[in-house]
């Protein structure tokens, strides 16, 4: 599946994502990578161990991966 310029990849039942040259970006290791700007933002909500947070284009963490529910996120908790 194609997002943002990227393919999302999937492997032992985790997501990651690489470019179309084969180079990773987001690692394989996420439970589940929303789309990125969904939010207003120019960031992918990403879940890992039962929680939330978001990640950049380049795969970085933007907001810390600790969050019980996405809303906590979205209205600005963080």
């Amino acid at each position: 599946m194609r997002r943002s310029g990227n393919y999302l990849g999937l492997k032992n039942n985790k997501f990651g994502m690489i470019n179309t040259q084969g180079d990773v970006i987001v690692p394989v290791e996420y439970d589940a990578i929303g789309e990125y700007g969904k939010h207003g933002r120019v960031l992918a909500l990403v879940q890992k161990d039962n929680k939330y947070g978001c990640i950049n284009k380049q795969g970085e963490v933007a907001v810390p991966i600790r969050y019980n529910h996405p809303d906590e996120i979205e209205t600005g908790k963080y």
